[in-house]
Formats: structure tokens, C-alpha cells, sequence
């Protein structure tokens, strides 16, 4: 937004070269409102010019009416004006040109501007302002700007004056940028506004209040948050949404010593009754569980539907078997259908915290594998015992050998090709990384990277794919050989939290000698929500150093518009599980179309992950994607067939 400002200026001091000798004074408002005490609103801006004409020097009693005698000479009360020194005419008339320029993009910008005095007076805002606030310049011109506004924060709370972007700018003295706020009309409608405020402390002016509509990119950032954290059949969390609840619930459980029963629940023969009685009825037995097991549910307990027939209720509970007892109880009554009465029957798995998991991950995972045994004998729930603990050496063993595949080449870079949509041209690749365990043969980095997040092994991890990135570039280099476009690596936030980051990502690539430009990092939104603020500086300080970046995942977590007009990302990458699904489904489809279509108005680039079939594509290129990557154009392969598949010689290649 300040951009704006910047254009303003720049134009202003441009046009008005050519009059090089003039002394150009911008005049504020001459209100006819009767005020309480005298305000020195002239801001005086004197050009080198002058005084390399000779031109004499003016007292400032003899500025201070030249600016008043300016003012009043101006057509319309209240608009900013100009004067120029007497030294010509060719001078006034080109410096009035330059005043029509600027008055005219005042009054016609479509963002709202309002000026305070170094009091926090309103003195000034353009006609922009009056439409955004629904508030008539005449009663603008009344207020301060810290009182007589409902103003709300992104969570719906009032904000105080005092975290105000126009407040903390007049009384810390500081540039604040894109806030965003909700603020209530006197007609009574509200909008979203990002606003920046920047302090001028002279001359009477306090503070430069700009803001613009952005109700639009709010409620499309809603939109696609709520579609991906809630199951659009049932209108309950999802698995994503559910992990975060139930943190907050375990925590709350432990602050007071509670005992939380985490019950997963699978409803038996679910696919046979959904294939014989058809998928209306599967999905009506669905939405009648739903609101059964909402019923059943306190207001704060965690209930979730997971994939197809299964649902969560976590719950405090003393009695961790009568409430199963319950849930059986209340699911399993009767279910009156079109073609009569349907009996059904349900399985769960019963973990409790503390005693089978100390965090949510955890907790689920030990009910699922307690609701797989129960499901073996159906209609029942069982508990989870230390037995089915085994999988917890298991994760132990696999973090000792990644530990020493880190060392001794187990390791290896695989590299999948990324294209334009529309040429079908390459224009990057992923780093992907690849375990080859000397015993158990090819390790799934969904399974060994887990492990690593859990032992805090995720920056090791992070570096060694990094260096050996680096170094299969200098090799393909010296076959005469390059990339079209950048090389994306993945960097978790583990690692980008580490309070060294930039410095060891600047030196593994001093080391090698390659340049920061080559190379796209992608993060995902949770490496980036810990601590907002450091992760600007970051971000910025890898732009500056030529890096991409890339949102990862985007629509799986809370998609914050805040985060996309803060962070200084060029790309969102959409997860391919919506991908996967888009063609059969109009809500995954209206999911990424809603991504698609929030990215192009920022100005960022968007790239679809998981595309395999050939109606994924036409439908991407329907919805305006910029660029994809998956099975249906190229597997991840190793650096030597990726060189003879993809790489091209270096004069046909450029980052992107």
C-alpha cells in the first residue's frame, strides 16, 4: 500500500524537476469549522533548486503567508494545495500542473487516506475514505482518530485504541504496515480493511492513515479455511482441525488434572450398507451419526469425522468405559431408512491421557490402533494396553539408524520435474529425499520423517539435503548442464526456527559456490505462525538474497490472509490431496478455485502438487493454475536420469 505513497512522491518531485529553481510548498486543509486552538498544518518542502538560482532566502513569517495567501487562492475548501516562488510565470504554471496531478490522484485513488495532527486530530481524508467508512468528510473532520470507532481484531475481539496501526505509528514513532482490522459502519454493515500508518511528526502533521477494502480476500480466506479444516458432509472437524482441538483440550486436562478418554470410533460394515442401499443412504447414516454422537458431545469436547465411516470424541472423563458404553449406546439405535429399518453396529478404540499418550498425535494414534482391535470382533470398544506399544520401539530403532544414515550414504536426492501449464515446458524441480535402509530396503519419508520431527533431527536432516543439492548442482554444471528454473527444497520448521538459519543456509552455499537465486524454499504455514514477526525478517532476508519462496500445502492448515500479505511469498503450492479429488468432488474443487482465484489477485503464482490423470489438468487450466507437478508428467528419479530426462544447456536455462 505504501507503494502508493512512494508513486505519489516520486511523481510529485519529477514533474516538478523542470521548475528546478522553485520552493514547493503542499498546503493542508483550510477547514471553516470553528477550532479550538491553532494547528500548524503547512509541511514545507524547499528544492536545492533555489538556492542554486540565488534565489533569496524567505523568513518564515513571509513563508507562513505566502502559504495562507496560497491557500485561500485554491479552488474548493479542504484540498491540498501548491505555491511556487514568484520567480516566473513558466514556473507557477508548471508547478499548478503539477498541483491538478496530485489533487486529482487524491481525490480519485481508491484507497482511503486520512491525516492527523500531531494531537491524533483528524485534519484531512480524501473522498475514498468517506465511502470506505460510510462517514461524511464533515463529521471526519470531527474526530480523533483513537475514538468514536468500532474497530475489531481477526479473532473478533474489540481492539483498543492502543493497537491501533494509527495510534502505535503516532506514539512509538514507527512505520506500521498492512493491519488487518473489521471495522463497523455507523449504517451498521462492517468491512475488512488493511490499513498502514505512517508518522510524519512535523509541522503540524501527526500521522498518514491509509487503507484499503480487503473484505473480498477475507471471506475467500475463510472460505477456503473453513472447507479445509471441516468435513463438508457433516459440517464436523476434520483430522487437521481435530489435532489442534484436542491440543488445547489436553492441555486444559492437564492444568486442572484431568483424565481425557480419546474414543475412535468406525461404524461396522459401513461399505456393504453403503453398496447395497446406495450412497444416499451411506451419507444419511452418516449425517444421523453426526448429530447423534453432537448430542451426545459436551460443549467443549473434541468431536471430528475422519475419512469415510470413521469419527472422534475426545472427552474429560473419569469413567473412560461408561462413556464408551455410552457412545455404543447412542450410535447403534435403529436407523429408519427408504427401504425400512436398518440395525447398525460401531467399533471403538479407546486411548486415555495421560497414561497412553502425552500429546494429541499420540492419543489418536493409540486409539486407532485400540479401535483396529476392536473392529476385529465388532460392536464393541477395547483399550489400548502397552502390547500394542511395540510400534514406539520401533520409531526408536528408526531415529538410531537415521541418526547414522546422515553419515554413511544411506541417504539419497531423488528430483521430480516441474512444468508450465501452459507451454508444457519445465520450469523447476523438487528436492525430494529418499532412505535406503541396508536391511528393510526403501524407507517412506511418511515414515522416517515423523520420527526425525519427534527426535528434533529435522535441521541435520534439512542441512544434509541442502549441501547435497548444492553439490549435484556443481555436478551437473560441470557436465554442461542446468535446470530451467529453480530447484525447490523443503525446509521444515524445525529448521526454519533455528535461530541460525540464515547464516548456516548462506554458509552451505558460500561453501559451495552456488548462487542463492538457483534455488526455492518452500514452507509450510506452521513454520511461519510460531513467531510472526522473526519470520518476516527471515523471509525478507532470503528474498533480498535472491531466493523463491513458496507456501507449501496451502488449504491443509489455517490459510491466513495475514500470512500471504505479510510474508514475502511468491508462490502457493496447493496440496495434492485436493487435487486427487477435485474432479469428482465440488467441494475439493471449489477449494482449489477459491485458492486459484485469492492468489491472482495478490499477484502470486500458484503450482497444483499430486496432478495424475489428464482431467486434473484440463481443469487446472480451466481455473487459471500457473504451473504443476506429479505422476501424470513425472516421477521422482535420481540425479542421473533426471540430467538425461530434463537438463538442458545452460544458455536455455533461467531461474524462474
Amino acid at each position: 500500500m505504501f507503494k502508493f505513497f512512494s508513486f505519489l512522491v516520486l511523481w510529485f518531485f519529477g514533474s516538478a524537476r523542470i521548475a528546478s529553481r522553485a520552493s514547493v510548498r503542499l498546503v493542508p486543509p483550510i477547514s471553516s469549522k470553528p477550532q479550538n486552538k491553532t494547528r500548524r498544518n503547512e509541511r514545507t518542502i524547499e528544492r536545492a533548486g533555489a538556492a542554486a538560482a540565488g534565489s533569496p532566502p524567505r523568513n518564515r513569517l513571509e513563508s507562513e503567508k505566502e502559504a495562507a495567501e496560497g491557500a485561500r487562492g485554491l479552488p474548493g475548501e479542504g484540498t491540498w494545495g501548491t505555491r511556487l516562488g514568484q520567480n516566473n510565470e513558466s514556473e507557477s504554471s508548471e508547478a499548478e500542473a503539477v498541483r491538478t496531478r496530485l489533487q486529482a490522484i487524491y481525490d480519485v485513488v481508491p484507497i482511503g487516506i486520512t491525516i492527523t495532527d500531531t494531537d491524533g486530530q483528524i485534519i484531512d481524508c480524501n473522498p475514498a475514505s468517506e465511502e470506505l467508512l460510510g462517514v461524511t468528510r464533515e463529521e471526519h473532520l470531527t474526530r480523533r482518530y483513537d475514538k468514536g470507532w468500532e474497530i475489531f481484531d481477526e479473532d473478533g475481539q474489540p481492539m483498543p485504541p492502543e493497537r491501533f496501526a494509527s495510534v502505535r505509528a503516532l506514539t512509538e514513532g514507527v512505520e506500521i504496515r498492512d493491519q488487518l482490522m473489521e471495522v463497523r459502519r455507523p449504517d451498521g454493515r462492517t468491512v475488512w480493511l488493511s490499513v498502514s500508518a505512517s508518522p510524519v511528526l512535523r509541522d503540524g502533521v501527526g500521522v498518514v492513515i491509509a487503507y484499503v477494502n480487503v473484505s473480498d480476500l477475507v471471506d475467500a480466506s475463510r472460505q477456503i479455511q473453513r472447507l479445509a479444516l471441516h468435513d463438508a458432509l457433516t459440517e464436523l472437524p476434520n483430522h487437521t482441525l481435530c489435532l489442534d482441538l484436542l491440543d488445547q483440550l489436553l492441555r486444559s486436562a492437564c492444568r486442572h488434572g484431568e483424565q481425557v478418554a480419546a474414543l475412535h470410533l468406525d461404524l461396522d460394515k459401513f461399505r456393504e450398507i453403503n453398496e447395497s442401499l446406495g450412497h444416499a443412504t451411506g451419507d444419511h447414516l452418516l449425517q444421523l451419526t453426526a448429530a447423534r454422537l453432537k448430542e451426545l458431545a459436551g460443549q467443549n469436547d473434541v468431536l471430528a469425522r475422519f475419512s469415510g465411516d470413521e469419527f472422534f470424541l475426545a472427552a474429560p472423563a473419569s469413567d473412560p468405559a461408561a462413556l464408551a458404553r455410552q457412545v455404543l449406546e447412542t450410535v447403534c439405535l435403529p436407523v429408519e431408512t427408504a427401504t425400512g429399518r436398518l440395525s447398525i453396529s460401531a467399533s471403538i478404540g479407546v486411548a486415555c491421557f495421560p497414561e497412553d499418550g502425552q500429546d494429541a498425535e499420540e492419543l489418536l494414534r493409540h486409539a486407532d490402533i485400540a479401535m483396529t482391535r476392536a473392529k476385529s470382533r465388532r460392536n464393541q470398544y477395547s483399550f489400548y494396553n502397552a502390547d500394542m506399544g511395540r510400534q514406539v520401539e520401533e520409531r526408536l530403532n528408526l531415529a538410531r539408524d537415521l541418526d547414522l544414515a546422515l553419515g554413511n550414504g544411506d541417504l539419497h536426492l531423488a528430483f521430480q520435474p516441474q512444468f508450465d501449464l501452459s507451454s508444457g515446458r519445465i520450469n523447476g524441480a523438487e528436492t525430494l529425499l529418499r532412505w535406503q535402509h541396508p536391511t528393510r530396503g526403501w524407507i517412506s519419508p511418511a515414515e522416517f520423517i515423523p520420527v526425525a520431527e519427534r527426535r528434533g533431527m529435522m535441521t541435520r536432516v534439512g542441512e544434509w539435503v541442502t549441501r547435497h543439492a548444492c553439490q549435484q548442482i556443481r555436478e551437473w554444471r560441470a557436465a554442461g548442464l542446468a535446470l530451467p528454473g529453480r530447484l525447490a527444497i523443503n525446509v521444515s520448521a524445525q529448521q526454519f526456527d533455528h535461530p541460525e538459519f540464515i547464516l548456516r543456509m548462506t554458509d552451505i552455499l558460500d561453501t559451495a559456490g552456488i548462487e542463492p537465486e538457483l534455488f526455492e524454499i518452500e514452507l509450510t504455514e506452521n513454520s511461519v505462525a510460531v513467531d510472526p514477526r522473526r519470520a518476516r525478517e527471515v523471509l525478507h532476508a532470503m528474498r533480498e538474497m535472491g531466493m523463491g519462496l513458496a507456501l507449501d500445502d496451502f488449504g491443509m492448515g489455517y490459510s491466513s490472509l495475514t500470512y500471504l500479505r505479510q510474508f514475502n511469498v511468491h508462490k502457493l503450492k496447493i496440496d495434492g490431496s485436493f487435487i486427487q479429488k477435485m474432479v469428482e468432488s465440488e467441494s475439493e474443487r471449489a477449494i482449489v478455485a477459491t485458492i486459484i482465484g485469492m492468489a491472482r489477485t495478490l499477484g502470486l503464482e500458484t503450482l497444483a502438487e499430486g496432478v495424475e490423470t489428464a482431467e486434473q489438468v484440463e481443469m487446472l487450466k480451466e481455473l487459471g493454475c500457473d504451473s504443476v507437478q506429479g505422476f501424470h508428467f513425472g516421477h521422482p528419479v535420481a540425479a542421473e536420469e533426471f540430467a538425461r530426462t530434463w537438463l538442458v544447456e545452460p544458455a536455455e536455462s533461467s531461474p524462474a
